[in-house]
């Protein structure tokens, strides 16, 4: 007997990459080789790890749609984030766009997580992530929500914590925004000579990355 849910993630077609056109997540890659293939060669992703996907997809989606309603006034969801310039194009998609009891609008981008007990402070590719939001929309203030999978889903983790989120405020910073852009100026040269940049030092994002096969350190053969 087949799967339903595997049936239906099997059968959504993957987005065809427009020339030119980069997303949020391949600029916070942490190699710039990885980001390069990504971007000239995508693979697709095991059943596994589209399933963890659609699983925290739910559940964000769920903190976006029915948590932060009852604290904030959410004023649009999925928000496109967009930069242009001469060479290339940067495109997002803010979560939720919120008015909070002050006034003021703050940018919600929400994460799943495995757990929250090492989640001290936001990620940098997080924090990067919500600078470009930030910085394209003008906003002085984001938030970075993490949600606890394994709370949210059976009660408790495994160090009896139970607190299911745990949110980060961050504000805006046009450094860290240029930042952003110079490494997606640096990719897309990379992209245009199709020549894929040397490998980064051995980290734990080689783990999960679908090019790491032949991949050494400071080679240039895919």
């Amino acid at each position: 007997m087949t799967s339903l849910f595997d049936d239906y993630l099997l059968s959504q077609p993957d987005k065809p990459r427009k020339p030119g056109v980069y997303y949020v997540t391949d600029l916070t890659k942490g190699c710039l080789r990885q980001a390069y293939f990504d971007i000239v060669e995508p693979r697709e992703h095991p059943i596994e790890t589209r399933r963890i996907f659609e699983a925290g997809r739910a559940i964000e989606r769920f903190w976006v749609e029915k948590v932060l309603p009852t604290r904030f006034e959410v004023l649009v969801t999925q928000l496109p984030a967009r930069y242009t310039c001469e060479a290339f194009s940067i495109h997002g998609r803010v979560d939720a766009l919120c008015q909070h009891s002050d006034g003021s609008l703050v940018v919600h981008e929400c994460k799943s997580a495995k757990s929250l007990f090492y989640t001290n402070e936001p990620k940098p590719e997080h924090v990067q992530q919500i600078q470009f939001y930030l910085n394209t929309l003008n906003v002085e203030f984001g938030s970075i929500d993490y949600l606890d999978k394994g709370v949210l889903l059976q009660g408790s983790d495994r160090n009896g914590g139970g607190q299911v989120d745990r949110c980060f405020t961050v504000q805006r910073n046009p450094v860290i925004f240029m930042t952003f852009i110079t490494r997606c100026r640096e990719i897309s040269q990379f992209v245009n000579a199709r020549t894929a940049p040397d490998a980064a030092k051995p980290d734990w994002f080689c783990n999960y990355c679908l090019h790491k096969k032949g991949c050494s350190e400071g080679g240039n053969e895919p």
